[in-house]
């Protein structure tokens, strides 16, 4: 039995959902609450992708594409095996993340809120995407992961219209057609995330009006349920 409390926010890109989970780190530090706060993508930086980027000179979202062309005559038989394990040592990297992140904090006797700007359902399902890995191969990762991850208290699933996500990250999202794809990818990845999750205080969350509402209507929810 762990004593403390995860907090998740998941979304599409320009939700708002980075900005009300800060937001929510900070009142909590405020009111003397002992908190923590992860970007679950920052291990993106770990030493095992550094290296391996390094190794082949290139990007992490090149690796995938080098793993798939016909391997050029200079490519050692061990970069060519390295590239085709190359996704799935990114899955356990993210695996042991995830138990460093919750699974060490959560043993430490004390009551510690941990607060995740995206959690690792929504990461499996982009890999799964990235990787080409089949839907009945993303269910068995998903039942792996849960083993050793706890699932959230609490779930916040921030949505906005794919208009307001596209003028919030115009550089990023790039055109109206890109935004409405990702918000219909975001939505089977919401619905996929909530299907699984039994004992989760689910909301669902409009934040295309006022950013300093929202922010209060989040706050009130955490508190409630942490003196509950």
């Amino acid at each position: 039995m762990r004593d403390s409390t995860i907090v998740c926010f998941v979304g599409v890109d320009g939700s708002g959902k980075s900005t009300l989970s800060r937001s929510l780190y900070e009142e909590l530090r405020k009111q003397k609450y002992d908190v923590t706060y992860t970007w679950w993508l920052e291990a993106e930086s770990s030493v095992f992708r550094k290296g391996i980027r390094g190794l082949f000179n290139t990007s992490g979202e090149n690796l995938n594409k080098l793993a798939h062309e016909p391997s050029p005559r200079n490519r050692s038989s061990l970069a060519n095996g390295l590239l085709k394990l190359y996704p799935w040592a990114v899955i356990l990297d993210y695996l042991g993340f995830g138990i460093m992140k919750t699974r060490i904090p959560c043993r430490r006797g004390s009551k510690r809120i941990l607060l995740f700007d995206r959690y690792y359902f929504d990461t499996i399902f982009a890999l799964c995407q990235e990787f080409d890995i089949p839907d009945n191969t993303r269910e068995s990762l998903v039942k792996i992961f849960r083993i050793f991850v706890p699932d959230p208290d609490i779930l916040y699933v921030i949505d906005v219209p794919p208009e307001i996500s596209h003028s919030r990250k115009p550089e990023e999202i790039l055109s109206i057609q890109n935004a409405r794809a990702l918000w219909e990818n975001q939505q089977n990845v919401n619905n996929f995330i909530i299907s699984k999750l039994e004992n989760t205080q689910i909301f669902r969350m409009d934040n295309s009006g006022d950013l300093d509402r929202m922010e209060k209507r989040i706050l009130l929810h955490t508190l409630k349920y942490l003196r509950s």
